[in-house]
């Protein structure tokens, strides 16, 4: 059904089908009327001629105007602008718009289309004259957004917001994508004069994504509310258009400029084309960056062993993931306490998303916070580009802080605030970021000591930890050393391709002797040294390359290990001895009174003579 769409004038906003005769001009009988001085009584007329339709002026005073030139008849095509006095319409044969009215103001709305762009051919000209300097430009800028620098998104979003405001002279740009962990839009990267906030209907943004339709509009438009010396009402134009990847809305573009030269319906066309190849782009880009993130993650996250303490911690694991409460894990270097983490965030509604770790002593004290929270472009010398902090890439999954101890007074505020509003600013940056994370930190510092000391903030410990895990060392859990040592064999024995069947009876006892400063760290660095260098099927005590230890130092570490109660009735035995049994002077010695003493002789069954 044909339609003539008035986007300036009087009948601003109003849409009129066309049938066999159609006139126009400021009479009221004509049927479509135009109240304007510069409007003849009976204007133009609009003529069906079997399957076109034919525009002609009738005698008019200041005649009638196709795309800009002045005309006495002429066969309408598709999109064409007709101007007639103050009024601009365009012809459209069969494409279906809608009316909206949106705060007073006319806005043409369109439904998702496919379709190609039309080239008006003069056939007295040569059709090589139709590719001219203007079009060889706007193919390369469309080439450049289609076919990006950069797989960082932010990155992406930004060179590609940039193209589409040069291709389109926007003055004012911006694209929103759907937060699917928020459940709300999200405002990504914006254009504006200033770095001034953009004024936009929030009916209009929320029906270009949700209804899935484009919007033209071109009129006056109030103030920016939200600065404090507000501009007058100006006249603008602008156009909306969703983000659509297969079918699906995962955001949206909106441009707009000042001034008369308006948007039209060819430009919201082209945008409507432009936008699907901006959400294949941002959809691949995502994609990427989901298979990066998961494949530097461990495939299988398990805590092995069999010992009480690991039997225990694997419980409180599996209670505990599905919820998102903050988790401190506690242990010495060497532990397992990111593998713990990574445990949690595998076992919990997370696990889709990203695991992302920061080491709070491996970064400088003056990098951190980008490190943490980014950095816009130009935030500082070097800042290059806009850069994502870990806090953002770790959005809907989890964000580990390794040595959370060793983290300086004056950044502990600045987390603290993170951890608590569950938002943040890019260094530079002067819009918050919201992000959706769950928080786990780690230290091998004693933090109850640092608080005491003030070298930690106390309400920062308390935010921390809701829920604490201790990573046991690998002394407390000698049972697990040959499970753990078979289990460290076959990953680098299958990696490096060798043949290499297990340990001798005798690798096995110098394993479990061995005191294991390092924890599983050192375990686990022995078996794939003893992996590298041998070339037998069997592993030997001299292969592991452990330093020797003597049977006296391995008895010694045996004996620390023994119940507190056992230790205190040997030190209490060697001390009567020492004393020949006097009992005055060895309570002194023991710096207990004589009467307990007595109890604890009585309670330990030893002679008190």
């Amino acid at each position: 059904m044909p339609f003539l769409h008035v986007i300036k004038g009087p009948r601003c906003g109003m849409r009129f089908e066309l049938g066999e005769k159609t006139t126009l001009g400021r009479a009221p009988e004509c049927e479509i009327e135009l109240p304007d001085n510069e409007v003849s009584r009976n204007h133009a007329e609009i003529v069906k001629n079997r399957f076109s339709f034919i525009l002609r002026d009738l005698g008019s005073k200041n005649g009638t105007f196709v795309n800009g030139q002045k005309t006495d008849e002429h066969i309408l095509l598709r999109n064409d602008e007709v101007r007639i006095g103050a009024s601009l319409m365009i012809y459209d044969p069969d494409f279906d718009f809608q009316n909206a009215r949106f705060s007073g103001s006319p806005v043409f709305v369109s439904a998702p289309h496919d379709e190609t762009i039309e080239f008006k051919l003069d056939s007295r000209r040569d059709t090589a004259a139709l590719i001219d300097d203007e079009t060889i430009a706007l193919v390369r800028q469309l080439s450049e957004l289609i076919a990006p620098p950069s797989n960082d998104l932010p990155v992406l979003l930004s060179s590609m917001l940039y193209s589409l405001s040069r291709i389109f002279h926007a003055e004012r740009a911006f694209i929103m994508l759907w937060d699917p962990i928020l459940k709300e839009l999200q405002p990504v990267v914006s254009l504006s004069p200033m770095e001034k906030h953009i004024s936009v209907s929030r009916k209009v943004v929320n029906d270009t994504f949700f209804e899935k339709t484009a919007f033209l509009f071109s009129g006056e438009v109030e103030g920016y509310p939200y600065e404090e010396d507000a501009p007058p009402a100006s006249y603008r134009s602008s156009m909306s258009a969703p983000l659509l990847c297969k079918d699906e809305t995962i955001g949206i573009i909106y441009l707009d400029k000042p001034g008369g030269g308006h948007y039209d319906l060819k430009s919201l066309s082209l945008l409507q084309t432009v936008a699907r190849f901006v959400a294949q782009s941002i959809a691949q880009s995502r994609m990427l960056e989901k298979i990066l993130l998961k494949a530097d993650a461990p495939h299988v996250v398990d805590i092995i062993g069999l010992a009480p303490s690991v039997t225990t911690l694997r419980d409180e694991i599996e209670k505990v993931a599905a919820h998102d409460t903050a988790v401190l894990i506690l242990g010495e270097t060497g532990t397992g306490k990111e593998l713990i983490a990574h445990a949690l965030h595998e076992r919990s509604h997370r696990r889709e998303y990203p695991f992302i770790a920061i080491n709070c002593t491996a970064v400088p004290e003056n990098l951190f916070e980008s490190e943490l929270f980014g950095y816009e472009k130009g935030a500082f010398t070097g800042a290059a580009a806009l850069r994502r902090g870990v806090a953002e890439m770790a959005h809907g999954g989890t964000l580990f802080l390794d040595e959370i101890g060793d983290l300086s007074l004056s950044l502990q505020p600045k987390l603290l605030r993170f951890l608590q509003e569950k938002n943040f600013y890019r260094v530079g940056g002067t819009r918050p970021i919201r992000v959706n994370v769950r928080v786990v930190a780690a230290t091998n510092s004693d933090l109850k000591e640092k608080v005491k000391t003030g070298a930690f903030r106390e309400d920062l410990y308390y935010r921390l930890s809701v829920m604490v895990f201790k990573a046991p060392p690998l002394r407390e859990r000698r049972e697990d050393i040959r499970l753990l040592a078979e289990h460290f064999l076959k990953i680098y024995a299958d990696r490096m391709k060798k043949r290499i069947l297990g340990f001798s009876p005798e690798a096995i006892h110098l394993l479990e002797k061995y005191p294991w400063h390092g924890n599983v760290r050192e375990l686990m660095n022995a078996v794939e040294r003893a992996v590298i260098l041998v070339n037998e099927p069997i592993i030997k005590p001299e292969q592991l390359f452990l330093q020797p230890i003597s049977s006296s130092k391995i008895e010694k570490e045996q004996q620390d290990q023994r119940p507190l109660a056992e230790v205190e009735k040997e030190h209490i035995r060697r001390v009567l001895k020492q004393c020949r049994g006097n009992q005055v002077h060895a309570a002194k010695i023991l710096g207990i009174h004589r009467n307990t003493l007595r109890n604890k002789l009585e309670e330990y069954g030893l002679p008190s003579e």
